[in-house]
This record gives C-alpha cells, sequence and structure tokens, in this order.
C-alpha cells in the first residue's frame, strides 16, 4: 500500500481535533440561541401577562363606574376608611340593585377597590411568585357590601341610596400585581366633569430580565378616565 493510499483510509488526529472543535463551537451557537428563545419567551409571556391584568382591571372597574348613582369618598369599609387619595388608595361607589321585570331601583350596593400590600395577601389570593413578595407591590380587592336593607318593589321602588351599608361583605381579588406610582394619583374623582380617572402600573417577572413593568417605569402609568354618567 502507497503512503497516499494509507493517507485516504481515515483521518489524522489533527482532523479530528479540528471537527471537534467545530462541532463544539456550533454546540455553543445552538445552546446560545435556545437560551435567547427561552427569555425571549418568557418576556413575551411576562408582557401579555401584565397587559392583561390592566384590561380586565380597567374593563372591571370602568363598567362600575358607569354604572354608579354615587361616587362617595372616606367611607368605613370592612372595618378600614376607603379614600382614594390614601397611602393605599380605595375607590368606592354605589349600585343601584334594578329588578328586571319591571326596572326599578330595589335596593343599593356598595362597591370598592382598594390597593393591599401583596404580602399581606393570603396564599389564597395571590399567584406564588416570590420575586413579587414586596410592600411596594399591591393587589386589588374588591369589596361588595349590600345595603343590609329589606329590598324595595316595583310598586314601591328604593330610589335614594341609604347612608350606610350594613350587610355581608363578600371579597375578592382582581390584581396580585400593581404598583404605585409617585406623584400620581391612582384613583381619582372630578365632580365637575363627573369623572373618575384609574391609572394602572402593573409588574411581573420574566426568566432571565428580573422584574418587568407595564407601562415601563419611565413612563406614566396607564390612565383610563370614566364618566359616571347615572351620577346627580
Amino acid at each position: 500500500m502507497t503512503p497516499q493510499a494509507e493517507r485516504t483510509a481515515g483521518f489524522t488526529l489533527i482532523e479530528v481535533l479540528i471537527t471537534l472543535a467545530i462541532i463544539g463551537i456550533l454546540l455553543v451557537v445552538v445552546l446560545s440561541l435556545q437560551g435567547s428563545t427561552v427569555q425571549f419567551t418568557s418576556g413575551q409571556d411576562s408582557q401579555a401577562r401584565r397587559l392583561a391584568t390592566i384590561n380586565d382591571v380597567s374593563g372591571y372597574v370602568g363598567d362600575r363606574v358607569k354604572a354608579a348613582s354615587l361616587v362617595p369618598d372616606s367611607l368605613t369599609i370592612d372595618g378600614a376608611t376607603c379614600t382614594r387619595g390614601a397611602t393605599t388608595p380605595c375607590l368606592a361607589v354605589i349600585l343601584p340593585v334594578v329588578d328586571r321585570t319591571c326596572g326599578q331601583i330595589i335596593n343599593w350596593t356598595l362597591f370598592a377597590y382598594r390597593y393591599v400590600p401583596r404580602t399581606s395577601l393570603t396564599a389564597t389570593e395571590k399567584t406564588p411568585n416570590g420575586a413579587l413578595e414586596s410592600n411596594s407591590i399591591y393587589g386589588l380587592r374588591e369589596i361588595r357590601v349590600p345595603s343590609g336593607q329589606a329590598n324595595g318593589t316595583c310598586a314601591a321602588p328604593m330610589l335614594t341610596p341609604p347612608t350606610s351599608f350594613s350587610g355581608t361583605v363578600v371579597k375578592g381579588m382582581l390584581a396580585d400585581n400593581l404598583v404605585l406610582t409617585t406623584g400620581k394619583a391612582a384613583f381619582e374623582y372630578s365632580a365637575t366633569s363627573k369623572t373618575v380617572t384609574v391609572r394602572l402600573r402593573t409588574v411581573d417577572t420574566a426568566r432571565g430580565q428580573g422584574l418587568q413593568y407595564t407601562p415601563a417605569l419611565t413612563k406614566d402609568p396607564y390612565t383610563l378616565a370614566v364618566f359616571a354618567r347615572n351620577v346627580n
């Protein structure tokens, strides 16, 4: 067998080492791309959750405001004062209970939307996420209080809201990933224009990116202005 025949029968050590080096480089590139893809997907999922929270909360609270007949302030609700401008803001609205058969108001319900530090929420009230356990991150709790009075009737409707509410309190969480913005009130009400302003900013975690905010901290919070069309 000639030297040339021996040379073409297999690979030299150098060729094997070069091949292994190329394979190693390709593996590094593939793993890097895979990690970037996972991080990007996680970021997109986090953003979708934050946007969904803003959409759900603004739509839900906005609907209550549109139907409200009163937007009181500084009421005692569920043992604590509900004040729009408090350190932990709270928005209260009073809605009529309408009998569908005759369209008359037969009672009233008080709705309150109170910011509560996430760290004080029970495990069943929040999504498990240790990175969000901070006093600067809040849940938004809905509190419903019926009037505690007997219903009116179609013939004798209850047209005037009561001055106090003492029925059984029902509570639930609308969101558990909100943050307040310094210098921007979460809730405002103008009696002149009958407009309730709601400001929202959400936070969530994304893999490899830490806490992410919508809108970003460098921007103003999402703002919704709702006309309380039924307020006299």
